[in-house]
């Protein structure tokens, strides 16, 4: 068995080996499936008086929630022996739900403070809310989670796709993972009712994500069994291997989120990741029972190597189809002139998308977004055809390309914000609350995402974007290049004169940006 220090070591060469693809992974993760939420702290750089009417709201509501539930269960007959038990298990599930940081939560929050007075609307969205959560929890974030771990182990020794993330999805085996990792929160659930059982079965089935990422057909029994047969022996050194990264997390608090963000997340992951092929490499040895799950020969290579995970490498499963051959995404490729079009307003859709959420979300309003009336945020759009047009030459240097978006969206952003301000008097937006911002028009973590999300475009994004308007024929692609590039030049031109504005939009004290909903 590897020591603490080898096990670090090779999570340490990982990390060099696939180091933005794996905090990008991460972040993706942290966001959509809510894992590392105990780590990934950036809400506690902005502070809002909205906020607070938000938790407040919602705190009375979940009170009322309890105590309703509290008097069905003192009215049960059948189980008054054991109802402090049962009581004790629903105000921890419905607390759990309540402190959530889902982002789909998030909504049905905004939508109990913009309703808090309306009793059946705060109960329709609580319900839906939550209903949604459980389905999204159970249907997407399990798959996710398991996922990230696949990427992890071909991150190992491969160039690894963040498509990979997907696995679950493209191996066609979500109904097998989603039932196994069901079993296991609901166990785990039940187990930590006792406590110390808890924290036993906590580690005694941590290898089941592992096991799935490895082999999805694996069934509830054979995960589980596997997994206990791996952490027999392995419990408490499990534990004082999580209890090394203590540090770790305490220094990703002093840096309000940042250093799990670049570092700590993968390198935690990492670790983790070796500990279960030190396991599996023990098991496999040894000849442990059900050492034939673990069938991915492909991840023993030895050492590193400069190319992707050999696609046919790995075994098909049941539940699985034959693998489609998609075209390559080649970041460094040459756009023709209508496909940068189609790429500009799919860009300013999507933005202009973002930020209704993410205002109805703060707010509880939904409003239309920018100085425009149409269905999109040009800002948007120019970042995104400032990065394909200038980047190119540096695309395979993706931290230099990383920076350099940094600084082309913050100028871009700079000024845009002081160009509406001259010409308008007005603010469409404010970033003075915020931690290291620039006069209210940028900030440092908005740069930082943005230059994420620019990365995540020109080298993922648009070429898979490229490769499906490819399938459009030319005609077609000049039509709707033209007809949106007229109705675009219509709303430019009306929105000089008369620019959109209103509650939401540029009336305001000071707008907190989507970044307190991380």
């Amino acid at each position: 068995m590897q020591s603490f220090k080898q096990l670090k070591k090779g999570a340490k060469q990982t990390i060099r080996f696939n180091y933005w693809r794996l905090v990008v992974v991460c972040l993706f993760v942290a966001v959509v499936a809510g894992l590392y939420s105990s780590m990934f702290s950036i809400g506690s750089l902005t502070s809002s008086s909205e906020t607070e009417k938000q938790d407040a709201a919602v705190d009375k509501v979940r009170d009322e929630i309890i105590r309703k539930l509290d008097g069905i269960i003192d009215g049960i007959d059948s189980i008054k022996g054991i109802s402090p038990v049962v009581k004790q298990g629903v105000q921890v599930v419905v607390e759990h739900t309540f402190d959530s940081d889902s982002a789909i939560l998030n909504i049905a929050r905004s939508a109990i403070m913009f309703a808090s007075s309306n009793t059946v609307i705060v109960g329709i969205g609580l319900l839906i809310g939550f209903v949604v959560k459980i389905a999204y929890d159970i249907f997407i974030s399990a798959s996710l989670r398991v996922g990230e771990k696949r990427y992890f182990l071909e991150a190992r020794r491969y160039k690894t796709r963040i498509i990979k993330t997907f696995f679950v999805f493209r191996q066609h085996s979500v109904p097998r993972v989603v039932w196994v990792m069901l079993k296991k929160e609901i166990f785990s659930f039940l187990w930590w009712l006792t406590i110390v059982g808890g924290i036993i079965k906590h580690y005694e089935y941590s290898m089941i994500p592992y096991i799935l990422a490895e082999n999805p057909s694996v069934t509830a029994k054979e995960a589980f069994a596997l997994s206990k047969q791996m952490m027999k022996g392995q419990k408490w050194r499990a534990f004082t291997l999580d209890l090394s990264f203590v540090g770790w997390r305490i220094l990703g608090l002093l840096t309000v989120g940042l250093l799990n963000i670049f570092y700590v997340n993968a390198y935690y992951t990492g670790t983790k990741t070796e500990y279960y092929m030190d396991l599996r490499a023990d098991a496999v040895l040894n000849g442990k029972p059900k050492n034939e799950l673990f069938i991915d020969r492909a991840l023993n290579v030895p050492v590193p190597v400069e190319s992707p995970y050999p696609a046919d490498a790995y075994p098909l499963v049941p539940g699985t189809k034959t693998k489609v051959v998609h075209r390559s995404l080649h970041p460094e490729r040459r756009y023709t002139f209508d496909k940068m079009l189609l790429l500009f307003f799919s860009a300013a859709f999507v933005g202009w998308i973002w930020e209704i959420c993410l205002t109805f979300a703060e707010k509880g309003i939904i409003v239309n977004r920018g100085t425009m009336y149409g269905p999109w945020l040009p800002i948007y759009g120019t970042g995104a055809m400032a990065a394909i047009i200038f980047l190119r030459r540096w695309l395979k240097k993706p931290i230099l390309t990383f920076f350099i978006i940094c600084g082309v969206c913050s100028v871009v952003e700079y000024a845009t914000s002081f160009f509406l301000e001259k010409m308008y008097h007005e603010k469409w937006w404010d970033y003075s609350d915020m931690f290291l911002n620039l006069n209210g028009r940028i900030c440092f973590i908005g740069i930082l995402l943005f230059g994420i999300m620019g990365s995540l475009f020109v080298y993922f994004i648009a070429p898979a974007l490229d490769n499906l308007f490819s399938k459009i024929p030319k005609p077609v692609r000049y039509i709707v290049c033209t007809v949106l590039v007229v109705c675009f030049l219509a709303d430019m031109a009306f929105s000089f004169l008369t620019p959109n504005s209103g509650e939401g939009i540029n009336q305001y004290s000071t707008v907190i940006p989507f970044l307190q909903l991380l």
